[in-house]
């Protein structure tokens, strides 16, 4: 089937097609993958946030990323929010 075949078949099941006629589609933005622990850690520190598994995928990317690694950004991240209170 072609495309104008599938829109009218669409449009018979009450979809109104013509709304998605020119309507651009998100396209997710490249990250560059940190290439070692040590760089990952520091992106995700540079970030200041760790909230959710979306904070790190727009930090460090397609990435596997361990638990030590969160866990010492998430450290070093509340040290420096420590010492900034203590000044």
């Amino acid at each position: 089937m072609d495309h104008a075949k599938n829109v009218v078949a669409a449009e018979a099941t009450g979809l109104r097609a013509a709304v998605f006629e020119g309507v651009a589609v998100p396209r997710h933005r490249h990250v560059a993958r940190p290439p070692t622990a040590e760089a990952t850690i520091a992106a995700l520190v540079a970030k200041g946030k760790i909230t959710t598994t979306t904070t790190m995928w727009h930090t460090v990317g397609a990435k596997a990323v361990s638990g030590w690694q969160v866990m010492q950004a998430e450290a070093t991240i509340k040290a420096k929010e420590a010492k900034v209170r203590a000044t």
